[in-house]
């Protein structure tokens, strides 16, 4: 029986509706499967805590999620801080494992975060170093990765998590009228451009299951402004 296609989609609101319930129920289910270890009732409130505390007080969260229609069957999430990226969490239903989706979220991660961080890091499980070792990632010390992430993407469009200086910056100069609080407070979709030079050239936000903000600059709006409406369209279909 074939798969169907796997969507890897940002996840831009983990506050939303069933997210976290999601993440701890393919947690369980993987833990469950690779370590044979059983999640109590008790540690998984406390992990639903811990999600909603970190979403709460850390400064810059973001989170992919692997969806087949319309479940989720693997995620990654993880914070910038201070220039580094931290993944905290990779994990995938059993039934899903060893297709290359694990692999998949990895580069989602990379792409984005390369705006505006130049290394990543996180800790693995004994089972998973073989993981993180195919993907590029070089042992920092003991069980804990690291890759150096230099490749910001050329003509592609890009989530964006957090509004930094840089790219509110860079927004500010397509349009005046960009508030970058519509994405680090109300975490409304949003997606950049990147030209050849990997500059911003247009950005796109969404909300209600739409496209409400969409600016560019003027040298390539059709081309960049149909780029940016597919990518929000896609977003918002899977």
């Amino acid at each position: 029986m074939l798969m169907s296609k796997i969507n890897i989609v940002p996840i831009f609101n983990q506050s939303s509706l069933n997210i976290w319930y999601d993440f701890l129920r393919i947690r369980v289910s993987a833990m469950k499967y690779v370590y044979n270890y059983k999640i109590s009732n008790e540690e998984k409130e406390l992990v639903l805590k811990e999600f909603k505390s970190y979403w709460l007080h850390r400064a810059f969260n973001f989170a992919f999620g692997a969806y087949n229609k319309s479940d989720m069957i693997g995620f990654v999430k993880g914070y910038i801080e201070h220039g580094l990226v931290n993944i905290e969490h990779v994990y995938i239903l059993p039934k899903y494992m060893s297709r290359g989706i694990g692999s998949q979220l990895l580069k989602k991660v990379e792409e984005a975060t390369s705006l505006c961080a130049d290394d990543i890091e996180l800790v693995s499980f004994a089972k998973a170093q073989n993981f993180y070792k195919r993907n590029d990632y070089k042992v920092l010390f003991e069980n804990r990765y690291t890759k150096h992430i230099n490749n910001i993407k050329k003509c592609s469009t890009l989530p964006v998590f957090k509004s930094t200086p840089i790219i509110t910056r860079s927004c500010k100069q397509i349009f005046s009228g960009f508030d970058a609080k519509d994405i680090n407070v109300s975490h409304m979709p949003m997606f950049v451009y990147l030209d050849v030079d990997s500059k911003i050239s247009g950005y796109v936000i969404g909300e209600d299951k739409e496209a409400i903000s969409i600016n560019v600059v003027n040298r390539c709006s059709d081309f960049v402004r149909k780029r940016l409406l597919k990518e929000i369209s896609s977003f918002y279909s899977r």
